[in-house]
């Protein structure tokens, strides 16, 4: 049988546990589902869907919408299989045997998949001892330059004038993932025809299930981009609920108040309980016990069915865990599990 051409990418697959429990807090979802006003929007929308055709293969009503959301035009948008697949195809279209790509631990697992599967070369960037990057560590013979800004999974926004770097070095392209854009405040903007920025569908807008994410770029990288990509990689259904997430989004971001001021007080709760707790710029939060082992400290929390995110094997995150904000109900409970697996 025919071996595979990247044994090393397979084998360090990005994967989460898949665990039977009552509270799931492992993923960085949304804890509340959209309103029974959007799924009845939704069932109107996809009764017209004619499945005997394809769909839009330039999706022109969903980035028509977006650029409206973003402030730019259709022709600055490309919309994906989720924010995964946007990555992929910049990799695709920019990265490869040739190219290399700046990614500093730690950081999404995501990238580094992405990397190997494209056979784009990994340089090992650096952080400071507060897990944040300095400009003049960035490595400018890298032709890509990945940084999570929130950042996944420290949970820390970036300081430091990083956005100044892309004029300063026209030759290489940033690519700047915005995943947890939205529960953070004073960002710095990126500007510049190599920037572009990744975002996504599943947090904030609490449409993990629907798999939808974009970038916003020159028109020029755009073209590119689509070039790129399979034909019609976006199927009519999804389509049609991207454009009801877009109609409804006042209310789908309304859940956004409530999980930032959830989070602040899980980390209040975390800090008066012994262990280390960092702050957070996301909707999750990551934290080190005191005098336990991570791993066993998740393996009780499963047995308590709940589920969070061992991070501990991940590089620079020895003896972690990372803890995804839920509904009020599932953050007391996480808090009550783990005070009681400390104690013990």
């Amino acid at each position: 049988m025919i071996e595979p051409s990247l044994p090393e990418a397979a084998a360090g697959s990005y994967h989460s546990a898949q665990v039977a429990v009552d509270v799931r807090l492992n993923t960085n979802e949304s804890p509340v589902s959209p309103p029974p006003a959007f799924m009845a929007r939704l069932g109107e929308r996809l009764a017209g869907v004619s499945l005997n055709r394809y769909p839009d293969r330039n999706a022109i009503d969903i980035r028509t919408a977006i650029a409206v959301k973003e402030g730019r035009h259709p022709e600055e948008i490309f919309v994906a299989n989720g924010s995964n697949e946007v990555l992929q195809t910049i990799f695709l279209a920019y990265g490869g045997p040739d190219r290399s790509v700046y990614l500093a631990q730690p950081t999404y697992g995501m990238y580094t998949q992405i990397a190997k599967s494209t056979r784009t070369t990994i340089v090992d960037g650096k952080r400071g001892e507060d897990w944040r990057l300095d400009r003049f560590d960035i490595d400018p013979s890298a032709e890509i330059v990945v940084i999570c800004d929130p950042n996944n999974p420290t949970g820390l926004a970036e300081v430091g004038g990083l956005a100044s770097l892309a004029p300063e070095r026209p030759d290489s392209l940033f690519v700047i993932d915005r995943a947890y854009a939205d529960f953070a405040d004073g960002l710095e903007a990126w500007l510049g025809s190599n920037v572009v920025e990744v975002k996504t569908f599943s947090k904030a807008f609490g449409m993990a299930g629907l798999r939808l994410g974009y970038a916003v770029a020159d028109p020029e990288m755009i073209k590119v981009l689509y070039s790129t990509v399979l034909p019609y990689h976006l199927d009519s259904l999804k389509q049609r609920a991207a454009l009801v997430a877009l109609e409804m989004a006042d209310e789908l971001f309304s859940v956004v108040g409530e999980i930032r001021r959830e989070r602040d007080l899980l980390i209040e709760e975390l800090r008066s309980l012994p262990v280390r707790c960092w702050q957070s710029s996301t909707n999750f939060v990551l934290f080190a016990p005191d005098h336990r082992e991570a791993r066993a400290v998740w393996s009780a929390l499963v047995e308590r069915s709940i589920l969070i995110r061992d991070s501990s094997t991940w590089p620079g995150l020895d003896n972690t865990l990372r803890v995804t904000v839920g509904t009020p109900g599932e953050n007391a409970r996480f808090i009550e599990a783990l005070r009681e697996v400390l104690a013990n």
